[in-house]
């Protein structure tokens, strides 16, 4: 039970990767995507060895070079949208 929030993190990031690429197909984003995932990087920046990494929870790539979607997932028990 303790580690279910992590574990239901990582499947709703999952879901909101999905849910993109189904959205994508009814064109309701100004470009369209070809890719769709996350990324991760360890910080240089940051010197604790343990906290050093970085994630994006969601990056979509468009046709153009200048096509670019990023976004963050974040689960919470009571609902919460928002859009930038």
């Amino acid at each position: 039970m303790e580690e279910l929030p992590l574990f239901t993190s990582k499947i709703f990031e999952r879901y909101c990767r999905n849910w993109l690429l189904d959205q994508n197909s009814k064109k309701l984003f100004p470009f369209l995507l070809t890719d769709v995932g996350a990324w991760w990087w360890k910080n240089p920046l940051i010197k604790n060895s343990k906290a050093n990494e970085e994630e994006v929870d969601i990056i979509g790539l468009g046709r153009k070079k200048n096509e670019l979607l990023i976004g963050e997932c974040k689960w919470r028990k009571e609902k919460q949208i928002y859009l930038f």
